[in-house]
């Protein structure tokens, strides 16, 4: 603080002509003027009956990623440490968000708790504190939560109005975020303001448990300052991507009965319009439809050429494990079979719908004689679409194009306290990648890599572990595989790991009736440095190249055969791709039948001293049964990530299900 605002500090009870006990009182009177106001607005909003928060597809999305933005990106020191913060890991563990973070209110109960706090502080004020700082600060945060009130209600009343005759809707969500938009800011800079203020003091002059208060105010403030300043930038996207001049999305309903690398195969697709803040669903049918239309042949991946297709289309497209990197060939193939110059694409598979039907309830389809839940929603969409549909018309995914509206509209009908429900299932559906999303906007990609729904293959300098599954030929069978994957790592004194790597596949399935096998064509990735001992447990088949004598070859897929040998050794196709190595081989399974792939391999860490593991689930996959061992490192465990680790006879263990991308650590002392 300057000089002059240290005068007379022989005089704890005034300070530059304010009378302390006058000041504190005109707080307190304004505080329980402001906290009256608030009750009235609640019961005035218990009593109203605000129609859902948005309807439809954006009225979930909003919620969901307003909350992941609520999540502070701070790391623990220790996963720092183990290189969590770095590469792109940043938040990995935080995206695994509560249930207290999700009540849209959260931000402006952040900044009601910093004026409390505020309020309990300056009962005590010590010599040194210059109170005119805590007037300011006072004031500014009385009219940030009269401001964060203000826009709150707005963004409440906020809706998307759809209308089921042209699928399509108005202007009134793209308005009502941009009124309350401008709100927040001016509330946001007034918490700044706060927040600049406070900082500066010198907390030190503070007896030890004030000073612990006022830290602990301080930290209130940031979550607050961060909360107002996460949602500025999200309303700022939605903005973005709804109003100014037309874009273009492309939807794709990806089936994952039948596994690929992005989550399923590529049946139907949708296109999606945004112009001057409305959007417009404009079709929704079989991928087969542009796939005709496609002019040029081209070579279809090696692995599909065995069983699949020696051609390749749009609905095969998905074949790069990294989703941004398939999206791009995605969008590629859509251009050359369509002529539509898409800017992103939203993607989804079976369970996201089946999880918002058991919130919206029952839906009813009366044209097709059937009522889709959550339970039936799958196998029916299945039979509509592949078997009970009007050949004449030849239109096999109209039942989608019919049911999406129908669900849309029982969204819009909601009560506001299932929207939480709602912002439950598509949160976790973006943290499972049952939703992800890509934009050819760098600024927008940024922001969606931000609320992890890219369904990008993430870096890290230490181990790293991701099964992806292609099903090749093998009917809709995956829904019916159960995986167990147990990791066993012995670290050594010189920087060396040995990892045995056990994955087992059963076939539960005795249901489909056309192709009962299972075909799989298998990716394991590993660090790129990582050397291949041994391997047993897979079929011995050919890996085709991606080339056909009738056709050109794609020269994204020439660099991906380019990388892949033959080992000798252990039978393995040691490829690379997205900044790793693979090894990739082939496992058939028959009804009941169960196999195990066994891999031994080693891998150098960065440095001595610690272990971390990334491991990243298949978008799309089902959960698996995960087994972790780990040797206890040269010297004594300080601490673990997470902390469930079991130690016992030399050895650190864990076991969980994994639905999600998951980290890993241990730190020696």
């Amino acid at each position: 603080m300057a000089s002059s605002s240290r005068q007379n500090l022989g005089s704890r009870h005034s300070l530059d002509g304010i009378n302390l006990v006058h000041f504190r009182e005109l707080i307190e009177n304004r505080l329980r003027e402001l906290r009256n106001r608030v009750r009235r607005a609640e019961v005035s909003a218990r009593r109203r009956r605000f129609s859902p928060v948005f309807a439809a597809f954006a009225v979930g999305v909003v919620a969901v990623f307003f909350v992941l933005n609520l999540v502070g990106t701070g790391l623990p020191a220790g996963k720092r440490i183990l290189g969590v913060a770095t590469d792109g890991l940043a938040g990995l563990e935080e995206r695994n968000i509560t249930s207290s973070a999700a009540d849209l209110e959260s931000v402006v109960a952040e900044i009601e708790r910093s004026q409390s706090d505020l309020e309990a502080i300056m009962q005590t004020l010590p010599l040194g504190i210059n109170a005119r700082e805590f007037s300011e600060a006072s004031q500014n945060l009385l009219e940030s939560v009269r401001l964060a009130r203000s826009g709150l209600e707005i963004f409440l009343e906020t809706r998307l109005t759809w209308d089921l005759e042209s699928n399509a809707s108005g202007p009134e969500l793209y308005q009502g975020i941009s009124r309350s938009r401008a709100v927040f800011v001016q509330s946001h800079e007034r918490l700044s303001a706060a927040h600049a203020t406070l900082a500066s003091v010198r907390g030190e002059l503070f007896p030890v448990d004030a000073r612990n208060s006022f830290n602990s105010f301080l930290s209130t403030l940031e979550r607050a300052k961060n909360g107002t300043g996460g949602l500025l930038d999200f309303q700022t996207f939605l903005l973005n991507l709804l109003g100014g001049e037309k874009k273009t999305y492309l939807l794709l309903f990806q089936n994952n009965n039948e596994v690929r690398p992005t989550g399923g195969f590529l049946g139907t697709y949708g296109i999606l319009e945004f112009e001057n803040g409305t959007l417009r669903i404009n079709r929704i049918e079989t991928v087969y439809n542009l796939d005709g239309q496609l002019k040029e042949k081209i070579a279809a991946p090696g692995p599909l050429q065995r069983q699949v297709t020696t051609h390749w289309g749009m609905r095969d497209s998905n074949w790069f494990v990294d989703f941004p990197t398939a999206s791009l060939k995605i969008l590629d193939f859509l251009e050359k079979e369509s002529g539509i110059v898409a800017d992103g694409i939203f993607i989804f598979t079976p369970d996201l719908f089946e999880r918002l039907l058991a919130v919206t309830g029952e839906v009813g389809m009366s044209e097709y004689g059937v009522t889709l839940n959550a339970g039936n929603f799958r196998d029916t969409v299945q039979y509509f679409t592949s078997i009970a549909y009007d050949r004449v018309l030849n239109q096999p995914k109209q039942f989608l194009a019919d049911f999406a509206p129908q669900l849309l509209n029982r969204l819009q009908s909601l009560a506001p306290q299932d929207w939480l429900r709602v912002s439950t299932v598509l949160r976790e559906g973006i943290q499972q990648k049952h939703l992800m999303m890509f934009s050819l906007d760098p600024a927008l990609q940024e922001q969606i890599s931000g609320y992890g729904a890219t369904g990008g293959i993430e870096r890290t300098e230490g181990d790293y572990l991701a099964i992806y599954n292609s099903n090749v030929g093998g009917g809709k069978t995956d829904i019916d595989i159960r995986t167990e994957v147990r990791k066993d790592v012995t670290v050594l004194s010189d920087r060396t790991a040995i990892i045995h790597l056990d994955i087992t596949r059963t076939h539960e399935g005795y249901e489909e009736q056309f192709f009962p096998k299972n075909i799989n064509f298998m990716r394991i990735f590993v660090p790129l440095s990582a050397t291949l001992l041994s391997a047993e447990g897979f079929d011995e088949h050919e890996l085709l190249p991606s080339v056909a004598a009738d056709a050109s070859t794609d020269p994204d897929l020439a660099a991906w055969d380019a990388t892949i040998a033959l080992d000798e050794k252990t039978g393995m196709f040691v490829g690379q791709e997205a900044g790793y190595t693979f090894f990739a081989n082939w496992q058939e399974l028959m009804p009941g039948e169960q196999k195990t792939a066994r891999l031994t391999y080693e891998i150098t860490l960065p440095r001595p001293g610690f272990y971390s593991l990334l491991f990243q689930k298949q978008p799309g996959a089902p959960g698996l049964d995960f087994d972790l061992s780990i040797n206890y490192l040269p010297g004594e465990v300080g601490y673990t990530v997470p902390d469930e680790f079991v130690r016992e006879a030399g050895r650190l263990s864990l076991s969980e299900k994994v639905d999600r991308d998951r980290f890993y650590g241990v730190v020696g002392k």
